[in-house]
């Protein structure tokens, strides 16, 4: 909107007041020499205030130039806020196998209740890529989710910001999503943990691991090791089973943890999962 000086002395606006902290003016500061005209943006973010299943919203905020530290005459901006998505958005959940490909894509589809004529996002998550398809009505919006699958394991949530322009050549906009994508291992061990309690000094007990692909690939273990000097002996029995013999030290009298880890071939790549022992006296 256009800001005018009348008058015969240049007048510097410190600043700018606000009504509401969901209005914001730029630039923050400017100089009018006298008669000179420029113009400021004025930008309004309510936020998650409008919703989908929000009636439209009656918005009026002021905002007044600060000049020589005295407040100045005041603009209201009034208006009615519409919510951007048609529709509520889905759940913007992302799982990704360690033993697919490294960048695995899901698709999520949007609704804009009013049409835009650009579009992009941006992610807080490093390991999560969003690539958003704007179909030709403006309204149609298809986001592909794009997660990392060398990541480490685990769950971390993400923010992502859709920021465009409505059309024709209107405002811009701005909305935030969240959502979650998780990095989880192919293979799993049944059991993860390998309890053996109640030896005496010197006994000996044998429990089996089995193996398994979650996705269904085929799996070949092709070695497993333990630490030098635990008292656990690792078998191969088969391409998907690991056979354990427990030993309990004699004389020994604390609780032992130790980790086994056991190597597959899956497809091209060698996974390493890891099967913990715990020795209870």
């Amino acid at each position: 909107m256009p800001v005018h000086n009348p008058g015969p002395a240049a007048v510097v606006v410190e600043r700018w007041q606000a009504s509401c902290n969901c209005l914001g003016v730029s630039p923050d500061a400017l100089r009018l020499e006298p008669g000179e005209t420029r113009s400021v943006t004025v930008r309004i973010d309510l936020g998650d205030k409008v919703g989908p299943s929000t009636a439209p919203v009656p918005v009026a905020v002021g905002f007044a130039p600060v000049v020589g530290g005295r407040v100045g005459p005041a603009w209201t901006v009034e208006g009615v806020a519409r919510p951007l998505l048609a529709a509520p958005p889905p759940d913007l959940v992302v799982v990704a196998s360690d033993a697919g490909p490294r960048f695995q894509a899901v698709r999520f589809d949007l609704s804009l209740a009013v049409p835009a004529a650009e579009l992009t996002a941006t992610t807080d998550q490093p390991i999560v890529r969003c690539e958003p398809v704007l179909a030709a009505d403006g309204r149609a919006v298809a986001l592909n989710l794009t997660a990392d699958a060398t990541a480490p394991h685990g769950t971390r949530s993400f923010v992502l910001d859709l920021t465009g322009r409505f059309a024709p050549a209107g405002p811009a906009f701005r909305k935030r999503l969240t959502g979650a994508v998780s990095v989880v291992p192919d293979l799993r061990a049944s059991p993860t943990e390998v309890a053996v309690a109640g030896l005496a000094a010197g006994e000996v007990r044998e429990e089996t691991v089995a193996f398994a692909s979650v996705s269904g690939r085929p799996v070949c273990l092709i070695a497993a090791t333990a630490p030098d000097g635990v008292p656990v002996a690792v078998h191969v029995d088969g391409p998907d089973q690991l056979r354990l013999v427990v030993r309990r030290p004699p004389d020994e009298a604390v609780v032992r943890r130790e980790v086994v880890v056991a190597y597959f071939w899956v497809g091209i790549r060698v996974r390493a999962v890891p099967v913990a022992v715990t020795i209870v006296p």
